[in-house]
């Protein structure tokens, strides 16, 4: 069936839940602008999650035999699958955003705490999601422009585009780097800032050099 991804947040042990995304949980599938989760999660890294140990995960994902630094600490903070053990132990930050209204998660009670029960998203629901043009690694000094990724195809007169920052932030066994096999989380645990101030002088745009898309 595929790898099931998630954001999580190991410093806050935090995690953004994928009830009312228009795309599945799928990598090849979030790899791509207009996307309303990842949207969702640049608005958290840019404020909220700015600074902390932050990466797209799959149910599948063993850290130890991933290759990125940053995967690599994040395992120190995990005896397990990473999105497994946050969703079982941490926050789910969907509360905070106007889109999450109305949806329901699987939750545990305190009768039956090994159950899972649907509940509404409860919480402030009243955050709405930046659209970032440019997400920059401040740490490695280069940025990605969501607005200039490769054309995909057109959809009812819509552009989608290649846009691999999941991939950057994720592992995967997909990600390239001019043709050649890109290591997984190449961004995870580098300092990482959305926004839609361009770049100045001194930051390489790597936009043209990954893709993830066949």
């Amino acid at each position: 069936m595929g790898a099931y991804y998630a954001w999580v947040n190991a410093t806050k042990m935090e995690h953004l839940g994928n009830m009312p995304f228009r795309y599945g949980v799928k990598m090849l599938e979030n790899c791509r602008f207009p996307n309303d989760r990842t949207d969702v999660a640049l608005t958290l890294l840019a404020d909220r999650w700015h600074g902390d140990l932050v990466a797209y995960v799959s149910d599948y994902t063993v850290l130890a035999d991933c290759e990125g630094k940053g995967l690599a600490q994040m395992a120190e903070f995990f005896p397990e699958n990473p999105r497994d053990y946050v969703e079982d132990h941490g926050e789910d930050v969907g509360s905070l955003f106007a889109c999450f209204k109305g949806c329901e998660w699987y939750l545990p009670t305190e009768d039956d705490p090994e159950g899972e029960y649907l509940h509404p998203y409860t919480g402030p629901l009243d955050q709405e999601a930046v659209v970032y043009r440019y997400v920059i690694n401040e740490t490695r000094r280069e940025y990605l422009d969501r607005f200039s990724g490769r054309l995909l195809c057109t959809v009812n007169g819509v552009d989608i585009l290649e846009d691999v920052t999941p991939a950057l932030l994720g592992d995967t066994g997909r990600l390239e780097r001019n043709g050649e096999e890109a290591p997984d989380g190449v961004w995870v645990g580098d300092v990482i800032t959305p926004t839609n101030v361009s770049p100045g002088e001194g930051y390489i745009d790597i936009t043209p050099k990954y893709t993830i898309w066949p």
